[in-house]
Parts: structure tokens; C-alpha cells; sequence
């Protein structure tokens, strides 16, 4: 057999299926791990005893991948998107410490940003290590509903940029893929 590219081991691609078997085979050296649950919003409650569903949040700490960045998250849950999204965007202070106190001061100094620019970005990314964060997230949307212009927003206000759109040609035209940056904030300055 051959070993595996030395960079293989520093990457991991988790893929969630509620489907999958409970104890799912992965290939040896594969980083490659199928986990057996489904995506559900943190504020939903599924009442399926077939199959099980984990909010983001819940994912994100039962595999230790708390304060990190995640380099790509696809989605494709049929439906399960308008659920979910509001959860992609953890605030700076749901990942501190209890204490009121020491919560306003780290919002203090996270609202007072020097103003130099490579400062800010500095910032930036000390605030993406603090929480959870997707450096990119494709997403397909299935229909249209009434919170897709709050999709959009949310996504804008926590500094993602829309870099791909396609029409999925197999729905009638009722299913899109979109792709989205996370940028620095400097790029949405002046």
C-alpha cells in the first residue's frame, strides 16, 4: 500500500448523513469521515425516531472544532438551508465566558478597532479564531421563501460575499447553488 500525502493528514472532510450506517467504514488513511445525523436548526425539534439531526453548534463542539476556522461547509439538506442559516453566524460573544463583566470587556475592545487597516485585519482574524467560523459556505437553496432576503443580509453583515450563483437545470429553475467568500471587513470600506 502507499502512505498517504504528507499534508492529507491536516485536512478533513466530514460528511453528515442521516442515512449513513451507525458505524460507517472509512477507508485506511482516508480523512475522510461519514457521521450518521443530519443538519436541523438550533431552535427546531425533530420529532424522527429513524434518523437523527445535530444543530451546527452541536456538530461543531462533539467533533472539538470550537474556535477554528472551517475552510468550506456545503450544504445541500432539501430545505433544512432556511433552518440552519441563521446558525452559521455565531456571535463574538456566544463563544466567552459566562461572567457579564468579562463578557463587556471583550465587547468593549472588540467594538473600539484601531484604525490602521493591517490593525483591523489583525482583528479580524483573532475574531475568526475566537469562534467557529466558514471561511466559505455553499449553499443550495431550494425554492424561494419569505427569509431568503434575510439570508442574503445576515450573509453581507457578517462579511460574505456572494462569488458564484447557478441555476440548477434538473429543478425547473426552483433550486439555485450559491457560493459564499467570507472577507476581510476592509473590503467593505470605502
Amino acid at each position: 500500500t502507499t502512505s498517504p500525502p504528507k499534508n492529507m493528514n491536516q485536512c478533513e472532510i466530514h460528511i453528515f448523513d442521516p442515512k449513513a450506517p451507525l458505524n460507517p467504514i472509512s477507508p485506511p488513511h482516508s480523512s475522510i469521515i461519514v457521521h450518521p445525523w443530519g443538519f436541523k436548526g438550533s431552535s427546531i425539534h425533530v420529532q424522527n425516531n429513524e434518523y437523527d439531526f445535530k444543530s451546527i453548534q452541536e456538530t461543531i463542539k462533539l467533533l472539538g472544532h470550537e474556535h477554528t476556522m472551517i475552510d468550506v461547509l456545503l450544504l445541500d439538506c432539501n430545505m433544512c438551508e432556511w433552518d440552519i442559516y441563521p446558525d452559521l453566524f455565531p456571535t463574538f460573544d456566544d463563544h466567552h465566558s459566562d461572567d457579564e463583566s468579562e463578557k463587556k470587556k471583550k465587547r468593549k475592545s472588540h467594538l473600539h478597532l484601531p484604525h490602521l487597516p493591517h490593525k483591523k485585519e489583525k482583528q479580524h482574524l483573532e475574531e475568526i479564531r475566537m469562534t467557529s467560523t466558514f471561511l466559505q459556505i455553499v449553499m443550495k437553496l431550494h425554492d424561494t421563501t419569505p427569509v431568503v432576503n434575510d439570508l442574503f443580509m445576515k450573509m453581507k453583515d457578517n462579511g460574505y460575499v456572494i462569488f458564484h450563483k447557478e441555476t440548477n437545470a434538473m429543478s425547473n429553475g426552483n433550486h439555485y447553488d450559491y457560493s459564499f467568500l467570507k472577507l476581510a471587513p476592509s473590503f467593505f470600506e470605502g
